[in-house]
C-alpha cells in the first residue's frame, strides 16, 4: 500500500459512496412493488464484513483488504489492511467527529464530521453514509420517484439543476442492479453496480460491487468483494492514537 494514498483511498470510497444521496418526494409507490423489494431494504443495529478491495485510476493501481464495522446511528469504523495482514490506516467516524490514524506515514487526521464534508464537498450526513456502506440504496423515497421500464429493468430516475439519477432494478429478480449519476455542473459521471446477492435473516445482501467515476480528465474505478458479513452480532471498536504521530485538523 504505497505511502500518498491511505487518506485518498477513505476520501474516495465516502465521495464515491454519495451517489445514493438524495431522493424525490413527489410520487407515490405501491404496496406490491414495496413488498417484492423489501428484502433490499435491510434493517439493522450492528453490521461487520470483510472486502477484498481493488482500486485503479491514471497510472496506479492497488489491492487490499478492508474490515468495516458499524452500529446503527453511532459508528463507523474501518481498517485498511495491505499485504501481510499489516494495517495501513484505520478510522473512526461518528455522528460528530472523524478520526483517521494513517500508519504508514505516522500521522493522525481528526475533525468534525461536518467540517470533514465540508472540506470535501461531501453532500452526505452520517445515517446515510451508514446506509450506504451496508448496501441500503434503496427505500421507499426512491420507490416513489418517476419510473420506467428499460430492458429487463425497471429505471427509477430522478433529474434536476444539479445532477440525474436513476436506479436500476433488474424486474427477473427485483435485485437492485446499479445505480448511475452524473453531476452537471462538474461533469462527473459515477455508476455504482451491485451483483452476486446472498441471504442473512431474510434480507439480501450485494456481495460484489463495482464503483466507476469518470471525470473529464481521469477514469478510476473500484471493485469490492465481501468475503463476510454479519447482522445483529454486538461488534467492538478499537481505536488508539499513538503520541508519537503528526495531527492534522480536518
Amino acid at each position: 500500500m504505497t505511502k500518498t494514498y491511505i487518506r485518498r483511498y477513505f476520501i474516495f470510497i465516502l465521495l464515491s459512496l454519495c451517489i445514493a444521496c438524495t431522493t424525490s418526494k413527489n410520487y407515490v409507490s405501491t404496496k406490491n412493488e414495496l413488498k417484492k423489494l423489501s428484502p433490499y431494504m435491510i434493517g439493522y443495529e450492528w453490521f461487520e464484513a470483510k472486502a477484498n478491495i481493488t482500486y485503479a485510476g491514471g497510472f496506479n493501481e492497488l489491492a487490499f483488504n478492508a474490515n468495516f464495522r458499524l452500529q446503527k446511528d453511532k459508528v463507523i469504523w474501518i481498517s485498511l489492511t495491505g499485504p501481510l495482514s499489516i494495517e495501513g490506516g484505520r478510522a473512526m467516524i461518528t455522528p460528530d467527529s472523524v478520526k483517521v490514524v494513517d500508519r504508514v506515514n505516522k500521522k493522525i487526521y481528526i475533525g468534525t464530521f461536518q467540517a470533514f464534508c465540508g472540506k470535501y464537498n461531501l453532500p452526505i450526513t452520517f445515517s446515510q453514509l451508514q446506509e450506504l456502506i451496508v448496501g441500503n440504496v434503496l427505500n421507499e423515497e426512491v420507490l416513489k420517484l418517476p419510473a420506467k421500464i428499460e430492458g429487463d429493468n425497471k429505471v427509477y430516475t430522478e433529474n434536476n439543476k444539479e445532477s440525474t439519477k436513476n436506479v436500476y432494478i433488474n424486474l427477473k429478480n427485483y435485485t437492485v442492479e446499479k445505480i448511475s449519476l452524473k453531476d452537471k455542473p462538474s461533469q462527473r459521471e459515477l455508476l455504482l453496480s451491485f451483483a452476486n446477492y446472498t441471504e442473512n435473516k431474510g434480507k439480501l445482501f450485494s456481495n460484489a460491487r463495482k464503483i466507476e467515476i469518470n471525470t473529464y480528465h481521469e477514469k478510476s474505478t473500484i471493485q469490492m468483494e465481501f468475503s463476510k458479513f454479519t447482522f445483529g452480532q454486538k461488534v467492538e471498536f478499537p481505536f488508539t492514537t499513538p503520541e508519537k504521530y503528526e495531527i492534522t485538523i480536518l
